[in-house]
């Protein structure tokens, strides 16, 4: 199964080093449960990708899915930032892969059980 994330650009905003290392140990977690990683993002992000030692733990990388988009050029990315992660989902649906989206900023110390829900999504508790 197909962990899949996108990057949305330093063009877009900036990442601390605190999102950095939360990126970092998220893909190693995948990794190490098993999951391969794609990330989707644009040719220009190869190399802060490899700048911060997270290229290395993606099994692949789609720098053409976006890119092609036409219509995400008439989107604004600032606001709407979203899109980038509906043209992955729709992209891995037209590949017929098993996959799940994920933020870069989700840590997992165990397995997902999706065997039996179509959508699962991550949310504060309640704490009351």
């Amino acid at each position: 199964m197909y962990v899949i994330q996108n990057f949305s650009s330093q063009t877009m905003s900036k990442i601390n080093s605190f999102d950095k290392l939360v990126w970092l140990i998220g893909l190693i977690q995948y990794k190490s449960l098993g999951y391969k990683t794609k990330l989707y993002c644009c040719p220009e992000d190869i190399v802060f990708l490899k700048e911060n030692l997270l290229y290395q733990y993606y099994d692949e990388i789609d720098t053409t899915t976006l890119t092609k988009c036409d219509w995400l050029n008439d989107i604004n990315l600032k606001e709407f930032w979203f899109f980038r992660k509906i043209i992955a989902m729709e992209n891995e649906f037209k590949l017929n892969n098993q996959f799940f989206y994920s933020d870069t900023d989700i840590i997992i110390n165990t397995p997902l059980d999706l065997d039996k829900c179509d959508v699962y999504l991550w949310g504060k508790e309640d704490s009351s």
